[in-house]
């Protein structure tokens, strides 16, 4: 017997963004990629959700599970399109003193080179594997046998990076490595920041870089984690300590101000409140209706 469908509070966020994107792109020459990818997102959304409400197969769950992932990535790509091609703005000259006074009064820099290439090589290396963590807690909490509290993740984790790529326009801006070059560079060209300049060189947006994807997703990730797996409070601090050395490379390696990633830290923390208002409060209604199959 076939039961009523509904989409999940993460599929409505993909569809919200999509369609204020477009909106706010109209009738500039990418609004039209931005309303179809809206439209696919909610077309295809209502499709799996009717086929799992209709066969109860597990198969139509996992693939809403897994397709809502690769709309972090469009959504930050698409933040370029979004751009209104405003000036940079002069903020960028008040958050470059901050991070001198980080790096040289209170000497982070010094400290994180003191043992070599080792620290930096490692902080780099957790700054390329960033987009690879949300593949991982979604592998984490199937293998754990939690599949049935994955949308909380995704809620979290998809707020989080859409709201920042929201904000993002609104603050044009430079990395700080292009915008004051040769400022406060890391001392070693480790392989690992070779693969994130040659990744950042070929697949980064130009935009703004405030408030930081890299430290939101990366934060979104632990939080989504604590609030899906409570019980397993371990599993999210080992992201959440992945997700630090996220932003401390990302300030680090001068891809970002310091003021970016407490922005992504920011909105990171309002994701996670807000998933906690949307599942804590119905947690007796979730319960009632977790799939009898152990999903």
């Amino acid at each position: 017997m076939s039961r009523p469908f509904r989409l999940r509070p993460c599929e409505w966020v993909v569809i919200a963004y999509f369609g204020l994107a477009a909106v706010r792109t109209a009738p500039r020459a990418h609004w039209t990629w931005l309303a179809a990818i809206a439209i696919l997102a909610g077309a295809g959304s209502c499709a799996l959700a009717r086929a799992e409400a209709r066969t109860g197969r597990r198969a139509f769950a996992m693939a809403r599970d897994w397709l809502a992932l690769p709309f972090v990535l469009i959504a930050y790509w698409s933040v370029d399109w979004v751009r209104d091609g405003v000036a940079i703005h002069s903020f960028q000259g008040s958050w470059i003193v901050l991070d001198r006074f980080l790096f040289r009064d209170l000497g982070l820099k010094a400290a994180i080179e003191f043992f070599g290439p080792l620290l930096p090589f490692a902080l780099e290396f957790c700054y390329a594997l960033l987009y690879t963590l949300p593949i991982a807690a979604l592998a984490v909490l199937y293998a754990g046998g939690s599949r049935s509290r994955v949308e909380r993740f995704l809620f979290v984790l998809l707020l989080g990076a859409f709201t920042t790529d929201t904000l993002m326009p609104l603050f044009p801006s430079t990395d700080p490595r292009l915008r004051f070059p040769g400022e406060d560079l890391p001392a070693w060209l480790t392989a690992s920041r070779a693969l994130n300049l040659w990744l950042l060189h070929h697949f980064d947006i130009r935009a703004s870089v405030f408030p930081s994807g890299h430290v939101t997703t990366g934060l979104s990730t632990a939080f989504g984690m604590w609030l899906a797996w409570p019980e397993r409070k371990r599993a999210g601090l080992a992201f959440f300590l992945v997700a630090c050395a996220v932003a401390l490379a990302a300030v680090y390696g001068r891809y970002h101000y310091l003021a970016d990633a407490l922005g992504g830290a920011a909105v990171s923390l309002a994701a996670a409140g807000a998933g906690a208002l949307v599942y804590r409060r119905g947690s007796a209604d979730s319960a009632g209706r977790a799939s009898p199959r152990g999903e």
